[in-house]
């Protein structure tokens, strides 16, 4: 049962991956899949990224129980690469598929990478950097989302803030940069929404293009990209490589998270790269050790200290390993909604 702690209730893991898989089990997940979709989302928790972790769960049970599905099949091979159509199946389960594959062409070619089509909203990218780079690899991932931000001058989003993650392997270490083409996350704007708090300026616009710091004129908005013009040129080219050539759907093709009787049609890439491609592993690895100490040799600012990518969420997992994942009390109040609504029982705090 969970503890109230700090205004949260804070769960160990297992209470949650139970609760995950009940969930799953009650909308007809196999289970094969939701074994790999839990386990996806409460890492995610783990590394601290609570807008996609288990709390998505309850909107994605939803869909999966409205919607059909088929089976997951490779469309095209040549070799290093391979097209997967997902059959509309959860989009963590069918990404830890083409990891998979992508490792494994890479183990023959050096190089290998999976586009993905057909599916449906696959979590944080940086979750699946991160697992390519305990494997030994170094890794990109990268997807297409719903429309979230728009053409640089425009009132309308057309394409996803299109996150990316690119990580290199580092032992139990590795550095994984995780971002999106927006300066903030839509999740974390629902969830300034849920607990009645403004937004930080800078954020998103309103429907008539003004900076605004209530989160539901900017939910009727669009999101700011990083960088300007920058963040909404990189957003529109991973829109065109994933959906167009990849043969998937992008920009308003994508339907919304908050739509739930309808598949997303979302496109994704997964992409491994043998670090011996380049050097044998005792150079590469001495390499990486190297940086790391000119990296750390660097003078912090006073107060501060600097972080290699990934490794504040390497932090984040350890303290929770051993205390536990909070979970906000308004997305507490959700997952027992969706209990009540299918059927499973109350989550009680001590």
């Amino acid at each position: 049962m969970a503890k109230l702690i700090n205004g949260s209730a804070v769960f160990e893991y297992d209470e949650l991956k139970d609760w995950g898989l009940e969930v799953c089990k009650k909308v007809g997940i196999g289970d094969e899949e939701a074994s790999v979709l839990v386990d996806v989302l409460l890492l995610t928790n783990l590394r601290g990224i609570d807008t996609h972790g288990i709390t998505m769960l309850p909107s994605y049970a939803e869909r999966y129980s409205n919607i059909e599905h088929f089976d997951v099949k490779t469309e095209k091979d040549h070799g290093a690469g391979v097209v997967i159509n997902g059959g509309n199946h959860t989009g963590q389960y069918v990404t830890m598929l083409a990891i998979d594959e992508a490792c494994k062409r890479a183990d023959k070619y050096g190089i290998g990478f999976a586009d993905v089509k057909e599916i449906n909203h696959s979590g944080a990218m940086g979750v699946y950097g991160y697992m390519l780079a305990k494997r030994g690899y170094i890794g990109l991932a990268t997807t297409n989302s719903m429309p979230l931000i728009a053409p640089w001058g425009g009132l309308k989003p057309l394409f996803g803030n299109n996150p990316f993650s690119i990580a290199v392997p580092d032992g139990d270490t590795p550095f994984v940069l995780d971002i999106a083409n927006s300066v903030v996350a839509r999740q974390k704007i629902y969830n300034y929404q849920r607990e009645g708090k403004p937004i930080p300026e800078g954020w998103a616009t309103d429907a008539e293009g003004n900076v605004t710091t209530d989160p539901t004129k900017a939910l009727e908005g669009t999101l700011l990209a990083i960088g300007g013009h920058k963040g909404t040129g990189i957003a529109l080219m991973i829109d065109v490589i994933l959906g167009l050539f990849a043969g998937g759907s992008f920009g308003v093709n994508i339907c919304p998270n908050v739509v739930r009787d309808r598949p997303q049609h979302v496109s994704q890439l997964i992409m491994a790269i043998k670090p011996d491609f380049y050097m044998d592993k005792g150079e590469s690895e001495k390499a990486i050790k190297a940086y790391k100490e000119r990296f750390y040799a660097i003078p912090a600012k006073k107060g501060a200290r600097t972080y290699l990518p990934g490794e504040i969420e390497l932090i984040t997992q350890a303290d929770r390993e051993k205390n536990g994942i909070p979970i906000t009390l308004p997305r507490l109040k959700e997952m027992n909604e969706f209990n009540e609504k299918f059927g499973l029982a109350r989550i009680e705090l001590e």
